[in-house]
């Protein structure tokens, strides 16, 4: 059962985070994973300075989220949660919609970005995923965008999932702020030369 960490440990690692490992894909040695390799697992995507500041700065938050679960494991599953109000933003930004007015929901501004040729699947990243875990499924698919158009579809629902209540703990991990990102830089190319 979660807690409110008391004051003395609010500093000190959750100890799900201890968990993780770290294997050397070289010589296969493991070791445990330490806070800075946690850190770095989520500062290392950018975010192209063409993409709208509130955009990004919802990114930094989710960002800021998954760090900190470290701390707090059960952060992973609100910053998944920040990660897709940061694209649904991006999308109603890229089309036009302002805050607080009405429009499509995240499924449908996705189907739009992909049929616009705004999001494809070349230049995403191609992330190492859990076993059953299907954020980035199409592989083997002729279409060269079946990766896209199955994250229409679970993306949506997996912020559904996280939004309507339903209580999870999952490995804090990368995979959906790396893509995430990727989705975004999509939406807001960086030209070289300019932005």
């Amino acid at each position: 059962m979660e807690t409110i960490k008391s004051l003395e440990d609010l500093s000190k690692p959750d100890p799900r985070s201890s968990l993780w490992e770290m294997v050397n894909k070289k010589t296969g040695l493991r070791r445990p994973i330490q806070i800075e390799d946690h850190y770095r697992r989520f500062t290392r995507d950018a975010v192209n300075p063409s993409v709208p500041e509130d955009v990004r700065n919802l990114l930094v938050v989710a960002a800021n989220l998954y760090v900190y679960a470290w701390f707090v494991y059960s952060f992973g599953a609100v910053a998944e949660l920040q990660c897709l109000a940061a694209l649904e933003m991006a999308l109603r930004r890229r089309v036009g919609i302002g805050d607080g007015k009405p429009g499509p929901g995240l499924r449908k501004l996705m189907h739009r970005a992909i049929a616009e040729g705004w999001i494809r699947d070349s230049g995403l990243p191609r992330p190492a995923l859990l076993p059953g875990f299907q954020l980035d499924s199409g592989a083997g698919s002729s279409d060269p965008q079946a990766r896209v158009k199955h994250m229409a579809n679970s993306l949506p629902n997996w912020r559904n999932i996280i939004a309507h209540g339903a209580y999870m703990t999952f490995p804090p991990g990368n995979v959906l702020l790396g893509v995430v990102t990727g989705l975004v830089n999509q939406l807001w190319p960086t030209i070289y030369g300019g932005v």
